[in-house]
């Protein structure tokens, strides 16, 4: 369903702390994508990934993924709504899909998301 927030990503210096304390605590379930990156899955909720980064990026530590159907397209609108492309629709590793990054008029650092 286009629209709807269909990944998160957290950005985290301890791939194993993050794992740690989010599988104790809510019972997420992980899967090792790369040597920094991993998917976690949380039942009957949104999942998403912890990425690796040695600082936490100045936009902050968690980042929403939102689903479209055609990421040229909503990123077209998203410039005519004073929004800004942050980064071209590009591929992810294993057939994961596609995903873009945007910048809302109002500062916010966003994602899409599109199988295609």
């Amino acid at each position: 369903m286009a629209g709807k927030i269909c990944h998160i990503d957290f950005n985290v210096k301890d791939l194993a702390a993050a794992k740690e304390f989010y599988g104790n605590l809510f019972g997420w379930t992980f899967t090792d994508v790369s040597g920094d990156y991993v998917i976690f899955s949380a039942a009957d909720g949104v999942g998403g990934g912890f990425q690796q980064v040695e600082e936490t990026p100045p936009d902050g530590a968690v980042q929403l993924i939102i689903e479209v159907d055609d990421i040229p397209g909503t990123l077209s609108k998203i410039a005519e709504a004073g929004g800004s492309t942050e980064k071209e629709r590009t591929e992810l590793p294993m057939g994961f899909g596609f995903y873009a990054m945007f910048r809302d008029p109002l500062g916010n650092l966003a994602g899409l998301w599109s199988k295609a």
